[in-house]
């Protein structure tokens, strides 16, 4: 999975949210919504706002992956 995957399902996410929440004027975050799989596992059961804190802590991760990659980058190019 990448980081863009992570971020288009946040967004489709949130304009689910929106949209059900528009048709229904009932509290969405007690429904579930599409399956996700994360390592093979579904996670269909998965109220919205786990889904949501899921999804933003991947995104979170992928930024702190790409701050370590520029710092070694860094390091290898001029050590001290």
């Amino acid at each position: 999975m990448s980081k863009s995957y992570y971020g288009s399902e946040l967004q489709n996410l949130r304009e689910d949210k929106k949209i059900r929440a528009k048709e229904f004027k009932e509290a969405s975050g007690n429904r579930n919504i599409q399956r996700m799989i994360v390592n093979a596992e579904m996670l269909g059961s998965m109220p919205r706002d786990a889904q949501d804190k899921v999804l933003q802590c991947a995104l979170v991760t992928y930024d702190l992956m790409e701050s370590l990659v520029v710092l070694i980058e860094e390091n290898i190019k001029n050590p001290e």
